[in-house]
This record gives C-alpha cells, structure tokens and sequence, in this order.
C-alpha cells in the first residue's frame, strides 16, 4: 500500500502505473478469450 501523498506527488508515475496495469488486463482477458474460444471449438 502506497500513501496518498506519495501518489498525489508522482501523479505521472501513479498514471503509467495504472495504465500498465490496464493493459495488463486488457491483454490477459483477451487470451483467455481466446483459449476460451479454441477450446470451445
């Protein structure tokens, strides 16, 4: 757990953090998609 404080100073750091972790989740739902899809066919 980070402090607010230390999130509100690094407003980049906290932002390229989130969208990492956005695209994270974004690439793995779409390979369980795609397993998903595979397995079904």
């Amino acid at each position: 757990m980070h402090e607010p404080m230390r999130l509100n100073s690094h407003p980049f750091t906290a932002s390229s953090i989130e969208s990492k972790l956005n695209n994270t989740v974004v690439e793995t739902k779409r390979l369980s998609i795609t397993i998903y899809d595979t397995l079904i066919t």
